[in-house]
């Protein structure tokens, strides 16, 4: 039964994803952005228990953003800006400086 169970929530999900791509960004202002070459940063808490990643990362990121930085948190939950603010804080501060002519190491 617990096969049925994950196979429903991979469809669920997947549904979840793809309606998410193709109602809320209409027409296309995620795939607009890719064509432009914006930089997308995905950060996860491996213990999320209501998002698979892997399921982000094909169906909704890679198609898109190839190129996308993406960074997995152990022991982190569904809200990783609360349970792992400084890893965060880290990375973000750490994509910015790596996409922005300017310096942000004041802004610390």
């Amino acid at each position: 039964m617990l096969g049925h169970t994950q196979d429903v929530s991979v469809r669920f999900s997947r549904h979840y994803i793809e309606c998410f791509l193709t109602l809320s960004l209409k027409p296309g202002p995620l795939q607009e952005a890719a064509k432009q070459g914006m930089p997308l940063l995905l950060i996860h808490g491996k213990a999320d228990l209501q998002v698979n990643p892997q399921q982000v990362l094909d169906i909704a990121v890679r198609p898109f953003f190839p190129n996308a930085g993406v960074h997995h948190l152990d022991g982190v939950g569904h809200t990783p800006f609360y349970e792992a603010e400084k890893e965060v804080a880290g990375f973000i501060l750490g994509f910015v400086s790596r996409i922005s002519p300017a310096r942000h190491d004041d802004a610390l």
